[in-house]
């Protein structure tokens, strides 16, 4: 992004999601969170609607801990397949959406 590399770090769920298009609320979100080298962070939001399911979703699902927390999957998904094939996105600058929700840059200005 704006000639930045990023890497993955980690994903995870909300439900419903945090995020709205065009005043629509979705059943899941997923947040594909990524760092540049630098520790500056750029999101990837995913959001589900009722429909087929994806695969990704359900190999992450069935390895879910049971109580609310941080947790390693214990097989690995691929993050790729919580991607859309319609690539179209919005970009925004914003906060994080956990406290103390830091204001975050996407790339040089």
């Amino acid at each position: 992004m704006d000639g930045l590399q990023f890497e993955l770090k980690q994903f995870h769920f909300h439900s419903p999601s945090e995020n709205t298009i065009d005043g629509k609320s979705f059943p899941l979100e997923a947040h594909l969170v990524h760092a540049d080298k630098t520790g500056h962070l750029a999101v990837v939001s995913v959001v589900f609607d009722l429909g087929p399911a994806n695969p990704a979703v359900g190999a992450a699902w069935v390895q879910m801990p049971k109580t609310e927390g941080k947790a390693e999957l214990p097989v690995n998904v691929s993050a790729n397949g919580l991607l859309p094939a319609d690539r179209d996105y919005y970009r925004y600058n914003g906060s994080l959406t956990t406290p103390p929700c830091p204001e975050q840059r996407a790339g040089r200005h």
